[in-house]
């Protein structure tokens, strides 16, 4: 809406003279930016809703799910039990800064499958953690669960999953271990090493060894909130974790920065830190571009923010005049965005470039509006393009 202030000298019959606003649609669209840290929790639990569960906040959640096996934590009017990853994960989750959050139990009908396609119809979820991962039967059932929630994360296209290698000594082929094969799949992961040790929730025991993920994508979620989705989530404090189960040397983290795993490492007068921030992906020499976090997560964050600020032009006439609107809206968009730091580049012209015209939507092409956009966010010379498409109705 646009204010439009109108000055009256005489007045018009039956209003006396002065200065009135009215306010009248300017008719300019914009591209709003969507969340980038809603998190969703894959919970062996064979309690829970149809639908995943959302939580703002711990004391929420703990009102709505107990503690499984432990004498003291969460009472019997709880609905949902969980363990005490899940458990020490959400906590870690919220106490490192995280916020908005869903619980998708995914140990009951239907199973990790079920759990996962619950997911899909959850745009704002950009993140997936499976706390309980390692915690499956076999070896081999949690490779192929671990395998099954970074596929969900590669055919959605807007989250990634934050996985954790075994308890103990790093293999020497992550990807392997995990049972993630693809290339595409391995863009969509990010996995951290070795687990933590955190408090206890439990009066019988001091401290438990949970897996760092939930405590990691807090932290994800604190840089979101204080520097951008574009700031790599790394050299950054691990809060509520009191110790690692194993110190990492500067040998074994190459080993792991070979691997494409993240390493989290104590050094002195800092703390707990996470100390890395890469992809599955860079385990292979030729997927440099999609090596790192926060370039993942920042097209997730651009291409899903223009798709669903273009919904309204699905069923306008596919001609010059939506393909105007919509280059212009997304230009501008774009513009903020290097403004703002997150695109590299000294002007806008080297941080990124728009196509939306009759090159990318032909005439035969009229059932569909495609963009073409690339952005720069590793290098000036580099630009990481990808191509948003909004499908319309046949004959609009």
């Amino acid at each position: 809406m646009s204010n439009v202030v109108e000055v009256g000298g005489q007045g018009t019959p039956g209003r006396p003279p002065g200065v009135r606003v009215r306010e009248e649609s300017a008719g300019v669209r914009f591209v709003g930016g969507v969340k980038t840290s809603v998190a969703a929790f894959l919970a062996r639990s064979t309690v829970g809703e149809v639908h995943p569960a959302r939580f703002a906040s711990w004391s929420e959640f703990t009102h709505k799910v107990r503690l499984e096996d432990a004498s003291g934590a969460g009472g019997a009017t709880r609905s949902i039990p969980v363990s005490q990853e899940l458990w020490a994960a959400v906590y870690g989750w919220f106490g490192n800064g995280g916020g908005e959050c869903y619980l998708a139990p995914a140990g009951g009908r239907g199973g990790l499958a079920g759990a996962l396609a619950s997911l899909e119809s959850y745009d704002e979820i950009t993140i997936v953690v499976a706390p309980d991962l390692w915690s499956e039967p076999t070896k081999e059932e949690a490779r192929t669960a671990a395998g099954l929630i970074a596929d969900h994360c590669r055919r959605m296209a807007d989250r990634v999953a934050v996985l954790h290698l075994p308890n103990g000594a790093a293999p020497a082929n992550a990807a392997e271990a995990l049972g993630i094969e693809t290339a595409e799949a391995r863009r969509y992961t990010a996995v951290y090493h070795p687990w933590i040790n955190v408090r206890a929730h439990d009066p019988q025991v001091d401290s438990w060894v949970v897996p760092p993920t939930g405590h990691v994508a807090g932290v994800w979620a604190r840089v979101d909130e204080d520097r951008g989705v574009h700031k790599a989530p790394a050299n950054e404090n691990l809060r509520d974790a009191l110790g690692l189960t194993h110190d990492l040397d500067d040998v074994e983290q190459i080993e792991l920065n070979d691997q494409g795993v993240n390493a989290i490492r104590k050094f002195p007068g800092a703390g707990l830190l996470v100390w890395g921030a890469r992809t599955l992906a860079a385990s292979d020499e030729t997927e440099i571009e999609h090596s790192y976090l926060n370039v993942r997560r920042s097209v997730n964050f651009i291409r899903q923010s223009i798709r669903q600020s273009t919904d309204w032009g699905v069923f306008e006439a596919n001609d010059d005049r939506l393909r105007t609107s919509v280059k212009a809206m997304v230009t501008s968009f774009l513009t903020g965005l290097w403004r703002r730091g997150m695109l590299v580049g000294a002007s806008p012209e080297q941080a990124f470039y728009v196509i939306c015209d009759e090159s990318d939507n032909p005439p035969e092409g009229v059932a569909g509006l495609r963009v073409e956009v690339g952005v720069a966010l590793v290098r000036p010379a580099e630009f990481i393009a990808f191509e948003v498409a909004q499908l319309m109705e046949e004959g609009s």
